[in-house]
Order: structure tokens, then sequence, then C-alpha cells
């Protein structure tokens, strides 16, 4: 179960989540119903954790009526969400995906300064261990999520399911050295990739014989002109097609928070990510990850992916455990459907 996303990225991001949780237990081979639950046509904190009390309320008296025999609920960073698995876990089996790391959540809110975001964050810390105590399972994207959560779950029950792993992708060699092409995959549809896309423009009109060439992939075509070396290939019946070949990868979603699709592609095909540094926040240390924090310091970042990686058998090793993890992610739904 899911809570109504109240603005467009985050209601795509609890659809995907809520589509990776769908197809990890149906993989398992039991019947999968997804529901979203909150009326979220009045928006705002207060009034979220008014709705959290009463869907609490429906939730308590309905389920035990049926023949749910477990609760998944995609909490994506919402505490209300969270103390909604705490409330139910006292009648009914409950798994919490808190889905991307509290701690690095909070970390981002900290940097941006964002005091609402820095609340939701601090309270999801707080609700996550007291998750703990009543030991609620608890469910990550990624095995970085859950290890910077450590603190908080310690010994007790957490797993990682992660989106399927395409075969494709585990398959392709990886690349890590100085790129001969960055690849941009994005949907412009959405206004949350064109404030780092129009950084990377002008780091292309600031400099362009440091760059290489730009390839942009996706169903719609950026919505500005295009310098010379960048250049819109359309749609990619393939994932392959995208990150094929020496090339890097450049994810414009600045604003966006936790793991993105597009940044978990192309980790699994092996290919170097330059990412807004809130995004995957927990993949800081990870030997294929660039991170830049505003428009400024892109062109210095650029730089720093095109020089390629200092060491690529630390990023052939980091790769090969992120995709062994997130193939294990069956063993965990197994594990909790089987009740042990």
């Amino acid at each position: 179960m899911t809570e109504r996303g109240t603005s467009a990225e985050v209601g795509m991001g609890l659809a995907r989540r809520a589509l990776h949780l769908s197809e990890a237990f149906a993989r398992s081979g039991v019947d999968v119903r997804s529901d979203q639950i909150m009326d979220p046509s009045v928006v705002g904190f207060t009034s979220r954790v008014v709705r959290t009390v009463v869907a609490t309320k429906t939730l308590y008296r309905n389920h035990p009526r049926t023949n749910c025999e477990l609760i998944v609920l995609s909490a994506l960073g919402s505490p209300q969400m969270m103390v909604l698995g705490l409330l139910l876990s006292f009648r009914r089996r409950v798994v919490v995906d808190v889905c991307d790391s509290c701690i690095g959540s909070l970390a981002v809110a900290a940097r941006r300064g964002e005091r609402l975001a820095l609340l939701k964050a601090f309270c999801s810390v707080v609700v996550s261990v007291l998750l703990r105590f009543v030991g609620v399972f608890r469910t990550y994207i990624s095995e970085p999520d859950l290890l910077r959560d450590a603190r908080l779950h310690g010994d007790s029950k957490a797993g990682v399911i992660g989106p399927h792993v395409q075969p494709e992708l585990a398959d392709m060699e990886g690349f890590y050295g100085p790129p001969k092409c960055i690849v941009v995959p994005a949907d412009f549809s959405s206004p949350h990739n064109m404030a780092g896309f129009e950084a990377l423009v002008q780091a292309v009109i600031d400099a362009p014989d440091t760059l290489v060439p730009i390839r942009i992939y996706g169903p719609c075509p950026p919505p500005t002109t295009l310098p010379d070396g960048v250049e819109y290939l359309g749609f990619a019946e393939h994932l392959t097609d995208v990150y094929v070949g020496e090339c890097a990868v450049f994810a414009p979603n600045l604003s966006g928070a936790g793991m993105q699709n597009k940044v978990w592609e192309a980790l699994c095909a092996g290919r170097r990510v330059l990412t807004g540094g809130s995004a995957a926040v927990a993949l800081f240390e990870s030997p294929l990850i660039v991170q830049y924090g505003s428009e400024s310091d892109l062109p210095s970042m650029l730089q720093t992916l095109i020089a390629g990686a200092q060491s690529p058998s630390d990023c052939a090793e980091w790769r090969s455990k992120f995709v062994a993890t997130s193939v294990s992610s069956d063993a965990v739904t197994e594990t909790l459907i089987g009740g042990r």
C-alpha cells in the first residue's frame, strides 16, 4: 500500500516503488493487491497526519476481516506511513518499505536548509527506531541505503528489495575509463529534469573543447536549442542501446532525492554516473558515482567524470556486489511470505 503523492515527482516515485514491490512479491508466486490510501485532495503536513490516523482506523478494522496475510506499506520517507505500519503491526503482519536511507535523507535536508523536509526526515529516523523495537521488518531499495541506516535497525529484521535487474544490463561488460561520450537518459516532459540539463548545456557552451559528445535518449526532446556536440537520439527500444559502448551517464534530475531509476540502470550496466548530490544519497561512497551539489560546480565534476575512474577494479567489484544484492531480493520476499 502506498500514500498518494502530493506532487507529480512524488507520485511517480510512489508508483514506481509500488511496482518494484508488487513485482518482487509476484515473482514469489503469491497474489498481490496494490492499493493507494489517503485522499490527496487536501495537502499539507498536518492534514496528512490526520489522514494517517483515519487510514489507520480503517485498515485496523477492515484488514483483520480479509484473507490478506501480509501488509506491505511503501513509506518512501513518509513518517506518517511508518507510524501506520507501527500501529498495524500490533494486529497484522506488516512490512514497512523505508526505501531510501532515513539518515541519508536527513543529511540532504540539513544541507539544503529545508525546515519541513528536515522535520520529516527527523521524524522518519525516530519512527524507524521504534519499528526496530517492535520487530517490524523493513525493506530498502539498495544495500547502500540499508547499510547507511545500520544504526537504526541494528541486527533486527531488514532487507533489500530493489527494482528487478534486467539480465541484459547485468550481463553488459562494465566500462570505467575515460568515456567517448556522455549519455543523458531522461523524460523531459517532467520539469524536474530541466535544471540539471540546462546547467549541462551551459557547461558545453562555455567550454565546448573540453567535453565529449553528449547523446540524449528519451520519449521527447528537451524544450531548448541544443548546442553543437549535444544530440537527441529519440526513444531507445532497448536499455542496452542507451548504455552500450564506452560511455558515462549524466542524471539531470537535480532536485530529486533518493535512488533514481536511471541511476539504478546505469549502475547495473556498469557505467559511471554524474548525479545531483541529493540523488542516491546512500551511494556517496560508490566509485561509480560522481556528485555535483549545484549548477556552479557541474563543470569541474564533468571533468572528473571524463577523466575516468581512478581504480576500475574497485568499480567492477562494487558493481558486482550491487547487482548481486539486487538479484537476491527474491530471497527476501520468499522469507517474508514464509513468515520466518
